[in-house]
């Protein structure tokens, strides 16, 4: 499975310190546009780093027409970040990784809620996986959390389920 972050879920993984683990996720592939890194200020040159050492593809929207992107930000009144993901998500048949309910909506509406996940899925796989405990995860989500992530409250346990 080929994923595309937009900002708000790379930015709640690189806060969490999750990113190494998320990234070691077998039979998938992550990557980002080049808009969607532009929102990424702070944490720009870290991504960055990882697009360097082949960690996170940098896409490249030359080959997008403007037309298509004028159109999607239109109908569904999204960011350009969002708006840039979800255009790349149906070219070129890729899941969107996005924590922004607005986005995850509308990206769900299009591309069905099967290609939409977050930062809290990525941990439960990363779980599932053995990458992460089910207490590693809930202490990354919970610093996604206090550094500013706009996630939901989860339940205690949440991440335990994820083994079961």
């Amino acid at each position: 499975m080929k994923i595309i972050f937009d900002a708000s879920s790379i930015i709640n993984l690189l806060n969490g310190d999750a990113m190494d683990s998320v990234l070691s996720l077998p039979d998938s592939s992550f990557c980002i546009g080049p808009l969607a890194l532009e929102e990424c200020k702070q944490q720009r040159e870290l991504i960055n780093a990882l697009i360097r050492q082949g960690s996170i593809e940098l896409l490249d929207d030359t080959n997008m027409p403007a037309s298509v992107f004028s159109a999607l930000q239109r109908r569904y009144d999204l960011g350009v970040g969002e708006t840039e993901c979800l255009a790349f998500a149906i070219d070129q048949q890729l899941t969107v990784s996005c924590d922004d309910h607005k986005a995850r909506v509308m990206v769900s509406g299009r591309l069905t809620s099967l290609r939409v996940i977050g930062s809290i899925s990525l941990l439960s796989r990363c779980v599932q996986q053995g990458l992460l405990s089910p207490e590693e995860a809930e202490t990354k989500y919970r610093r996604m959390k206090s550094r500013g992530g706009f996630l939901p409250n989860l339940p205690p346990g949440y991440f335990k389920q994820a083994i079961n």
